[in-house]
Order: C-alpha cells, then structure tokens, then sequence
C-alpha cells in the first residue's frame, strides 16, 4: 500500500513522512522528502502539463516522464532533488518511487500528482474561482506563486461596489484575513470563509506575503475588489457571462523587499501584468 503523504506533515507510524519544495527566480524546482530511511533509493518521477492532473511530457516534448535520483542531505534529514530551469508558468506534476516498489502519490490516491505552477506569469496570477456551498460557506481559490504564503483579506459588506465599507464577523469595522492553503493536487491555493446569511456580500482582496504585492481586480480599477454574493442557486457576483464570471485585474500597492480545484461554480479571472519582481534573487 503507498504511503500516504499530503502537503502537510502527515503520521507515518512512528515517523513523519511529508514533502515541500522551493522554486527559484531563475525557474528551478527542488523538491524534499522527509521521513525515509536514509539507506534508501528514492526517485523523484516528474513530468511537465499543460495543466494540473493533465498529460505528462518530457523536456523534449514526447508524452512520458522523467527520473531523477534523490540525494540524502544529513544536515536536513531529507532526500533532495532540484530540475529545471523551467520557463515561467510551467506546470511540473511529481510523485516519489521509494527502492523500486513503493509508489508515493498524493493523498494516497493512484494517478494523483503534486503539481507546481513555475513563476507563474503576472496576466494568471489571482486568476480565481467562487463559490458558495449549500450551508452558505464560500470557497474560493486562486493561482499564486507557490510556495508563498497568500492571505485573503475579506470584510462584509453591503454591495460589490468598491469603496463599500468593509466589516469583520465581529461587526466592527475591518478586514478579517485568512490563511489561504496551498493545494498540491491542482496547484492552486484555497481558502473557505462563512457560513454566511443568506444575501451577504464579501469583498476581498489578495496579499501575497513574499512578494507584499496586493493582487485587486483591475476589470474595474486597479484598487478593485473581488466580489460575490451569498446565494446558494445561483450565485451571484458583480457581473455574469453564460455560466462564468471573468475579471481582468493586476496585482497594485505592496512592495517587494521579501519575498484549480475544478468543480461547479464561477470564474473570476484575474490577470495581473506588467509587474517587475524588482531583481529578487533569493530561492522561495
């Protein structure tokens, strides 16, 4: 039976088997595995997608994957591998093949990947899609730079009109801000918020802590609020087109001195360019 490895730490008997990764500027993944013997041969299988959970290729192209062999550091008590460089907005799907008979997929689940979006390019950053489930929570998720840390500041308000003031679940005046977490399965970060009565509205913006970019929906202005109403059929939102909603927006304010789920729903997208990343060097 696989492993189960999620992209949290997760209990592994009486160890922890869990993986991260980094991604650098210049486009290279590396990509650790904690929690396996020392002694043992791992190997990192990798393939490039044109989307997440899609089709694997390799670097020249031809459908099938890659193998690379995985190094065990001392110092971080983890078997290490780094590929690339890719080029930006690259998706690169992976799975871990431990002594030639035990398959880690994600989750637990055959043919399931964890899968990066490389620097992704600014027009798809924030691209986002909401919606509202039946206990009148909603889930939103949307393309970042993984991995950095996203928080999704959000506040009830009266509208979608920007400049609306905003309210905490408190009742005072103010953001709440969430955590977004990242979700290896479709390369994308998601958070859920609510529930909420009947009717709400909430607004909400992206903050990406690495970078201190604030990613708006520039459809509108470049200081611009994603919207969506709380309505559980149909759910409503600041515009509507057939089944989607769609955004064009771009990351505004913030500065740089740090550094999808698909399912029934709406499409914000958001596309963000024109945004220099300042000549940040540091892997992430």
């Amino acid at each position: 039976m696989p492993v189960v490895l999620k992209s949290a730490r997760a209990q592994q008997g009486s160890g922890q088997v869990y993986s991260n990764f980094t991604v650098s500027w210049s486009g290279n993944l590396t990509v650790y595995l904690y929690g396996i013997s020392p002694s043992s041969k791992v190997l990192l299988w990798w393939g490039i997608e044109p989307y997440p959970q899609g089709p694997w290729y390799t670097t020249s192209g031809k459908p099938g994957n890659m193998e690379t062999p995985m190094t065990y550091n001392s110092t971080l008590k983890a078997f290490v591998a780094t590929i690339g460089p890719f080029e930006n907005g690259t998706y690169v799907a992976y799975v871990f093949n431990v002594n030639g008979t035990i398959w880690i997929n994600y989750n637990n689940h055959a043919f399931w990947n964890w899968n990066v979006i490389i620097n992704p390019p600014m027009d798809i950053i924030g691209y986002t899609k909401a919606w509202v489930l039946p206990n009148g929570s909603i889930v939103i998720t949307t393309i970042g730079r993984p991995p950095d840390q996203m928080i999704l500041w959000w506040g009830l308000t009266s509208g979608p009109q920007t400049g609306l003031p905003w309210y905490t679940t408190a009742g005072t005046s103010g953001a709440n801000q969430t955590v977004m977490t990242y979700n290896p399965l479709w390369g994308n970060y998601t958070a859920v918020i609510g529930p909420f009565e009947p009717g709400q509205w909430v607004q909400w913006v992206y903050h990406d802590v690495y970078t201190g970019w604030w990613i708006h929906n520039s459809n509108v202005s470049s200081s611009a609020n994603f919207a969506i109403q709380d309505v559980y059929t149909p759910v409503h939102a600041v515009a509507m087109h057939t089944s989607q909603l769609v955004y064009e927006g771009r990351a505004a304010g913030g500065n740089e001195r740090d550094r999808s789920e698909r399912g029934a729903g709406h499409e914000l997208h958001h596309s963000a360019p024109g945004r220099d990343r300042g000549g940040l060097k540091q892997d992430r």
